[in-house]
């Protein structure tokens, strides 16, 4: 009986999660998350505006600042990727990323500070196309 145990954890969790199934779950280090974020069209996208802002304007700051550390919201840990504009004189939250470390899922905190899944901050950040 104890031998079979293990066999039937692994087996509801296959059904549970297709990842695990595939064995694609993977512990993701602090590193690895600032770098999955950074990797995100709108990080990317608010990077660029920042530098076309600094190149129009010498006086404004390029990139503004990224400040990194883990939280453990919903009782589990995260790496905390934080962006803000114009870090050196009067800083300004622009987004802060949650990846949570046991598996890398993505989640942006909302204005109240509540983490949400990333395609549902996506779906409230849409730009309406000009």
């Amino acid at each position: 009986m104890r031998l079979l145990l293990p066999v039937v954890a692994a087996l509801l969790l296959s059904f549970v999660s297709p990842a695990f199934a595939q064995g694609v779950i993977k512990a993701v280090s602090m590193d690895e998350a600032r770098a999955l974020v950074l990797d995100l069209p709108e990080v990317k996208a608010w990077q660029e505006e920042r530098r076309k802002a600094a190149d129009a304007d010498r006086k404004a700051p390029a990139t503004g600042g990224i400040l990194t550390g883990s939280r453990m919201p919903m009782g589990k840990k995260h790496w905390s990727v934080t962006f803000y504009t114009n870090p050196a004189t009067s800083p300004e939250k622009w987004a802060t990323f949650l990846v949570r470390a046991s598996d890398g899922k993505l989640f942006v905190e909302n204005e109240g500070g509540k983490p949400i899944p990333l395609q549902q901050w996506r779906k409230a950040n849409v730009k309406p196309a000009s």
